[in-house]
């Protein structure tokens, strides 16, 4: 006698690539809307992360779905990064192909710092950082597993960290009323966070990688005097992802004076 032995289907982690699931694609009435096309596996993260909140009136947004869609080709792009900087130190010592892997990994990075831009401005007010980095933690390693959760933990969340300072520094330039653009992905690449009065800078999450980020510029033969640390402390966010519009007064006054000095007046 045969016995019938019932296997469970197992859904690709491609699907997460798919060009349907794309932010932004305009599908037909018959197609699945992009919450129908995630995996089972996230279905159940999502369905924990929502009973922890009310979203019956605002629905989580279509950035937050383009995020998760994008978990692991971010994170194998910083495994590229991290191999290549492992192996020939800054990029001006690599040759061209692995040169143009580099730089190809970054973009992909610097696409996905967007998307993280998009969630951030859309979603904040209805969750924390810790919220927002263990939703994201979980949804990876519910469809890839634990292998790399603590790898992918340290590159999620120093992406968040700086993705929020980012945020947070142009929240002190509207505040303050000064005017600038932010960087476009050729200029971001190359450390152009924020254009300001046609100065490119590029300012850091913390003391220690505006440091690290001036030595590889000076190794590369680059002027390091744009690279500027933002002045925020981890616990003046108090556990949100926005500042509070005094402390976003109180931290401008400690950068201001950097920014006049290598920001030249039109």
């Amino acid at each position: 006698m045969k016995l019938k032995i019932k296997t469970k289907k197992i859904i690709p982690a491609s699907i997460f690539n798919s060009r349907r699931f794309a932010y932004g694609h305009h599908r037909s009435p018959a197609e699945p809307s992009p919450v129908r096309l995630v995996p089972h596996r996230i279905k159940k993260v999502l369905t924990g992360f929502k009973k922890k909140k009310d979203f019956t009136k605002a629905p989580l947004s279509d950035a937050l779905y383009h995020l998760v869609s994008e978990l692991q080709r971010f994170y194998a792009a910083n495994q590229t990064i991290d191999e290549l900087r492992h192996q020939y130190g800054n990029p001006w010592h690599m040759p061209p192909v692995d040169k143009k892997r580099f730089y190809d990994s970054k973009q992909i990075v610097i696409e996905f710092n967007h998307a993280l831009r998009k969630v951030i401005s859309t979603d904040a007010p209805r969750f924390d950082f810790e919220e927002l980095l263990h939703f994201i933690v979980d949804t990876y390693t519910a469809v890839s597993g634990q292998k790399h959760a603590d790898d992918f933990y340290h590159h999620i969340r120093t992406t968040l960290v700086g993705m929020r300072n980012e945020m947070a520094v142009e929240q002190m330039l509207i505040g303050a009323g000064v005017a600038y653009e932010l960087g476009s992905l050729k200029q971001d690449a190359v450390g152009g966070d924020f254009i300001i009065n046609g100065t490119p800078v590029d300012i850091k999450a913390s003391e220690k990688t505006a440091e690290a980020a001036r030595q590889r510029a000076v190794d590369g033969g680059y002027d390091p005097s744009s690279i500027l640390w933002s002045h925020i402390e981890f616990e003046d966010f108090d556990g949100a992802l926005r500042l509070s519009p005094q402390k976003s007064r109180e931290i401008f006054a400690q950068l201001e004076p950097e920014l006049n000095a290598i920001v030249k007046p039109r």
